[in-house]
C-alpha cells in the first residue's frame, strides 16, 4: 500500500485549510458585529480563528457528526467575519473557507437548503474583484449544480455548462485547472467521449502545470509521460548535480521517488538491492528521489542500509521539484527511463524486474540526419 499525501476530493482541491492557532471566545449570538469600513484587511487571528474548528490532531478520526459540528462552527465563524469586514481587501479569504464549509457541509447532508448555501457564497465570490484562481471553484461548485443535480437526470445541456466553463478561464491562468474540472464533471455526467476531449487537451497544452500529470495518471488512469524524456536536475547528496536524462544517457535507469519514514518504500528495499546488484553490471543505473527533510536521516539511513546507488535529496520533501513536477502523490513511486532517456512506465512497482528486461532488449532509435542534397 502507498504512503499518499491527504488527497482532497475534486470538489475541494484548491480549498486546503490554512494554517491554525487557537480559538478565542466568540461574543454572544445576539451580538451584531460593526461593519469595517473600506480598506481594511481581515485581521490574521481572526482568520486562524474560523479554522481552528477543522484542526484535528494526526490520527484523530472524526464522526461524521463531529466534523458536521466542526464544519458549521467554521461557517458561523466565517459569516461573521464577512459582516463585520463586507468590504476587506482580503475578504476573498473568508469567503473561501466558507465556501470550502459549507460544500463539506452540502456533500454529508445532501439537503435543497445547504446546496442553496453553496451556492449563494459562491455566487458573491463570482461577483466580487476576485482573481480567476480565486473565483474558479466558485464557478465549478456552480457548474456542478446544474450538470450534477441533487435528484433527476444530468440534463441535456450539461455538455454545454461544461465547455462554458472551460471557455471562461480559457485566458487566464486558471485555464488548466479549469479543464481540470470540467474533466471531473464530464466523468460525474458520464461523458466519455467529453473527459477524453478534455484529457487530451490536458495532455497536449497544460502537461507542465501544476498538479496536471497527477490528476492524469492518478484519476484518469492515463500515462503521459510514457514515451516522453524524463528530465531532471537532482542535487546528489555529494553537492554536485544529476542532470537526466544526459548524464545517464544509454543507461536504463530506475527512478525511485521514496523516503526512508515510508514502511511500503522500506519494505522495497531487499528486491531493490537485489535487482540492482544483478543488473547494474549490464547498464542498469538506480537513481533514488528523496522526499525526506533531514539529510542525516537520510545518509544515516542509506549507510546503514547499504544501498549503493545514486540518491538524490531537496530536503524540500513533498514540495522536491522533480516530485511536484512529475506529480508523486503516493510513494514508492517507481519508475523505468529506457536507454534513450525516455520513460518506459511511471508504475513498475511489483514487476520491476519484467520492465528492466523490456528496456534493456529496446533498440535505440538513432536520431535522424538530414541527408546530403544530390548533386
Amino acid at each position: 500500500m502507498k504512503t499518499s499525501r491527504l488527497l482532497l476530493s475534486l470538489s475541494v482541491i484548491l480549498l486546503l485549510v490554512m494554517p491554525l492557532t487557537m480559538l478565542g471566545d466568540e461574543k454572544p449570538a445576539e451580538e451584531k458585529p460593526k461593519a469595517q469600513p473600506a480598506g481594511n484587511k481581515v485581521p490574521k487571528n481572526v482568520l486562524d480563528k474560523i479554522d481552528k474548528p477543522m484542526q484535528v490532531p494526526r490520527g484523530v478520526r472524526l464522526s461524521q457528526n463531529q466534523l458536521l459540528k466542526r464544519l458549521q462552527s467554521t461557517l458561523k465563524l466565517a459569516k461573521k467575519a464577512e459582516a463585520k469586514y463586507p468590504n476587506a481587501t482580503n475578504i476573498i479569504e473568508v469567503r473561501g473557507r466558507m465556501l470550502y464549509a459549507a460544500n463539506k457541509i452540502a456533500r454529508i447532508k445532501k439537503d435543497e437548503p445547504s446546496v442553496k448555501e453553496v451556492l449563494a457564497i459562491a455566487a458573491r465570490i463570482l461577483e466580487s474583484k476576485a482573481s480567476p484562481q480565486e473565483k474558479l471553484m466558485a464557478d465549478f461548485l456552480t457548474t456542478q449544480a446544474k450538470v450534477v443535480p441533487l435528484k433527476g437526470r444530468t440534463p441535456k445541456d450539461a455538455e454545454k455548462h461544461i465547455r462554458a466553463l472551460v471557455g471562461r478561464y480559457e485566458k487566464t491562468d486558471a485555464a488548466a485547472t479549469a479543464v481540470i474540472y470540467a474533466t471531473s464533471l464530464a466523468v460525474q455526467t458520464k461523458n466519455n467521449a467529453l473527459v477524453n476531449e478534455l484529457a487530451d487537451v490536458l495532455e497536449n497544452k497544460h502537461l507542465d502545470e501544476e498538479g496536471v500529470r497527477g490528476f492524469l495518471r492518478d484519476r484518469l488512469g492515463r500515462h503521459p509521460d510514457v514515451g516522453r524524456p524524463f528530465v531532471a536536475k537532482l542535487p546528489l547528496l555529494d553537492g554536485k548535480t544529476l542532470n537526466l536524462p544526459d548524464d545517464l544517457k544509454g543507461k536504463v535507469l530506475v527512478i525511485d521517488f521514496w523516503a526512508t519514514w515510508c514502511m511500503p518504500c522500506i519494505e522495497e528495499i531487499p528486491n531493490m538491492k537485489k535487482l540492482y546488484k544483478k543488473y547494474k553490471p549490464r547498464g542498469v543505473e538506480f537513481v533514488g528521489i528523496s522526499l525526506d527533510s533531514n539529510k542525516k536521516t537520510l545518509t544515516n539511513f542509506i549507510s546503514d542500509r547499504k544501498l549503493k546507488w545514486l540518491h538524490t535529496f531537496s530536503g524540500k520533501g513533498w514540495s522536491d521539484p522533480t516530485a511536484r513536477k512529475y506529480g508523486i502523490g503516493g510513494i514508492p513511486s517507481i519508475w523505468v527511463v529506457g536507454k534513450d532517456g525516455k520513460v518506459v512506465s511511471d508504475a513498475a512497482r511489483g514487476r520491476l524486474e519484467r520492465l528492466i528486461k523490456q528496456a534493456l532488449k529496446a533498440p535505440v532509435s538513432k536520431p535522424k540526419t538530414k541527408s546530403a542534397p544530390k548533386p
